[in-house]
């Protein structure tokens, strides 16, 4: 697993009588070396029901499953960890050595294996479970402590198990209702169980997001941490696994952060921008598409909480799709504005720069990646000369003609300011520029590769 990652039968070890038979042997060693494989292969499935929804986990002595819990949560924020190696097949296709640590092109091992183990996970029913008061008591007939009541027997119904496919529009109706209570503990416990649900059903939850989405976006307006928190840790949940598509909740998105609540703007913006974040590039460029308009409206909101968030959103794309995504906004914004979204861009640089990375090697068109690599400084149209043309800087040169300047102060990768308005860069990248953005992108075996062929 170390050497291959999840190319290698994860799911036949995960299988009841694997698993348990070395977490059961007498040999404490193996007992130890048990509890190591486990971890790893949690480290890969972290997102869904997982491990502790599997046959084996249930019958596990109480005294290891607080060790694994430990050791689950210690491992929780590291990265997908990165095989030493590579299978030839994968190795062939991107021209890298079959062996040596750090060199497997993918952080999550081999191309198109399916992580998921929910056919190994027993769906459990919900519904039927439900005492047959459920929906009379917590529709508002019980007192509050009832209501809540029965609201946790739900809760323990779908946290971290898997829900039977079934119908739970009712439901769905009932958290939606319970969404604007009065009374805070039943919103926040409204709140949990539909990221329950985002968790156990996955895609198969993105049936209601109609009937809830709107509501919880406007939630954002709420003051009280209790019910920000697990607001912000649902609606991550719902991205995460694909109940809410951005595209397709789009015009929700544009009624929430043009609210009249600046809360419900800011917050609506940062949880857009993560979710942007962690979304690949045909994602992202899609999503962009329908709420750019939005975006660059909120950079000149009156709350500057809203207009950093914008702005932020603005630098990612920039990464991201590269700046022409961007380029048709820049004119419009003052000097303030974009210096900003330069410093947004270098603060992302420089916290994830792997992402980069990955974005200007596998992603971003050969256009893009020059927009990176020669990012120009934007000229207002009263910089133009008389014939509409952007005024050129003039050097002297051996044959009298126009030198070009070498610098490119643009708006990301700039590490020096314009001495004036008007200095710009005419042109495409030299030659030495793509070479060194090159050579920082890409590992050293894929360019040794790139000059033999």
């Amino acid at each position: 697993l170390k050497n291959f990652g999840v190319g290698i039968p994860i799911k036949e070890i995960l299988k009841k009588e694997g698993l348990l038979a070395i977490f059961n042997d007498q040999d404490g060693k193996v007992r130890k070396e048990a509890l190591s494989l486990t971890v790893l292969i949690y480290q890969y499935l972290k997102e869904g029901p997982g491990l502790r929804s599997l046959p084996f986990f249930s019958e596990l002595r109480d005294a290891q499953k607080v060790e694994l819990e430990k050791l689950f949560t210690e491992v929780q924020c590291e990265p997908v960890p990165q095989p030493l190696r590579g299978f030839r097949s994968e190795v062939k296709s991107v021209g890298l050595p079959a062996t040596g640590k750090g060199q497997q092109p993918s952080a999550k091992g081999s191309q198109g294996i399916d992580l998921s183990i929910d056919d190994l996970i027993e769906a459990k029913p919900v519904l039927s479970k439900l005492p047959k008061s459920f929906f009379d008591v917590v529709g508002g007939s019980g007192k509050w402590t009832e209501r809540k009541e029965m609201l946790e027997v739900l809760a323990n119904l779908v946290n971290g198990h898997k829900p039977q496919n079934d119908e739970y529009l009712q439901v769905v109706k009932l958290l939606k209702k319970l969404l604007n209570d009065t009374n805070v503990p039943l919103v926040v416990l409204a709140i949990k169980i539909l990221g329950y649900f985002a968790v156990g059903l996955r895609s198969g939850f993105a049936t209601y997001t109609r009937f809830y989405f709107p509501t919880l976006l406007e939630k954002f307006k709420e003051k009280k941490v209790t019910v920000l928190e697990p607001l912000n840790a649902t609606m991550e949940l719902l991205h995460q696994h694909h109940c809410v598509s951005l595209a397709d909740c789009s015009d929700d998105i544009v009624s929430a952060a043009t609210n009249k609540v600046p809360q419900v703007r800011e917050h609506t913006l940062l949880w857009l921008g993560r979710c942007l974040a962690r979304s690949d590039r045909a994602t992202f460029q899609r999503a962009f598409g329908s709420l750019s308009t939005t975006v660059v409206k909120c950079c000149d909101d009156s709350n500057g909480a809203v207009r950093d968030a914008g702005l932020r959103i603005l630098a990612r794309a920039s990464i991201s799709l590269g700046e022409s995504s961007i380029a048709s906004y820049l004119p419009k914004m003052d000097k303030k504005q974009q210096d900003k979204i330069r410093n947004h861009v270098r603060e992302l640089e420089a916290k994830n720069p792997e992402d980069v990375a990955n974005h200007c090697k596998t992603e971003t068109p050969r256009s893009a990646r020059c927009d990176s690599i020669n990012l120009k400084r934007v000229v207002s149209p009263s910089q133009t000369s008389e014939d509409g043309a952007p005024p050129l800087k003039r050097a002297a040169s051996g044959d009298g003609g126009m030198m070009r300047s070498t610098k490119a102060p643009g708006l990301a990768r700039s590490n020096s300011r314009a001495k004036k308005d008007e200095d710009f860069e005419l042109g495409g990248p030299t030659d030495t520029q793509v070479h060194d953005c090159v050579s920082r992108l890409l590992p050293e075996g894929v360019l040794v590769n790139l000059r033999s062929s």
